[in-house]
């Protein structure tokens, strides 16, 4: 039983450092796009979509830590999805503002707020909405058929990683304080970044 005990808390441990140090690495102002040259087909649209919020590690945790609350189930997803879906329209009409990746290092510290029962789980509705506005900016002025499978690649990615969260994280709910840390840390960091760097 000892034995099991110190495997959880070196895996753990890795579950936080690895995240933490990938934070450090990754600036929020490197592309979180895997073409270079935009999006020209169908096929590069919906690839696109389902890389860039894997590629942004600012993205991936906050979408995963989604489920870190205990509020939210997978009954959640379509509403969570809509609100990302919402924020991603907004992109095609309203221009970009300055300390938008800032926020999104900030949505990480307030989701590690709701984790912690800080603030109320209501606040990761409109934040997923700024996670999806940034999602959507990469492909604005793109052709319709990129576009549409870029957005059915995002929101079949976002799907998946905030069911991931939900499912996952009921395994490790004797360790949300040390990941709400963790999550604080990474989110400062990214907000240091994109403030600063």
């Amino acid at each position: 039983m000892r034995e099991h005990q110190k495997l959880l808390r070196r895996n753990i441990f890795f579950l936080v450092t690895i995240p933490l140090i990938l934070g450090f690495l990754f600036s929020p102002v490197r592309a979180h796009h895997p073409f270079e040259t935009g999006t020209d087909s169908m096929l590069q649209g919906l690839l696109s979509g389902l890389a860039h919020p894997i590629i942004g590690i600012d993205h991936l945790l906050f979408l995963f830590s989604i489920g870190l609350s205990g509020f939210f189930s997978l009954r959640w997803i379509p509403v969570l999805i809509l609100f990302g879906l919402f924020g991603s329209t907004m992109a095609f009409f309203l221009p970009s503002f300055s300390g938008l990746e800032a926020c999104i290092g900030l949505s990480l510290v307030a989701s590690a707020a709701v984790v912690a029962g800080y603030l109320r789980p209501v606040v990761i509705l409109p934040l997923i909405a700024i996670h999806g506005f940034v999602l959507a900016e990469v492909i604005v002025g793109s052709e319709p058929t990129p576009l549409i499978s870029y957005i059915l690649g995002l929101t079949l990615i976002q799907s998946l990683l905030i069911s991931g969260g939900i499912v996952f994280v009921k395994n490790f709910l004797a360790y949300k304080k040390q990941i709400t840390i963790a999550l604080t840390l990474i989110g400062l960091t990214i907000t240091y970044g994109a403030l600063f760097v």
